[in-house]
């Protein structure tokens, strides 16, 4: 992984934060994996604004590691 994902912290918080949305469960040991969401999650408005929350919060660690 590239940083700031290259830390097992940052990944480990960004589980954490997609399991926070209804209907995603990722195991916590899955760190160091590519584990799947069920796309069905996705038809549910808030689960859809929360996901996209997730990633919008993920570009920004990406874009803060790369100044």
């Amino acid at each position: 992984p590239k940083p700031p994902f290259d830390d097992d912290a940052k990944r480990l918080e960004f589980i954490k934060r997609l399991n926070a949305i209804n209907g995603i469960t990722i195991p916590l040991d899955a760190i160091n994996r590519r584990p799947s969401i069920p796309l069905a999650v996705l038809t549910d408005a808030e689960a859809l604004k929360q996901f996209l929350a997730v990633l919008e919060w993920g570009l920004e660690q990406v874009r803060a590691a790369t100044v």
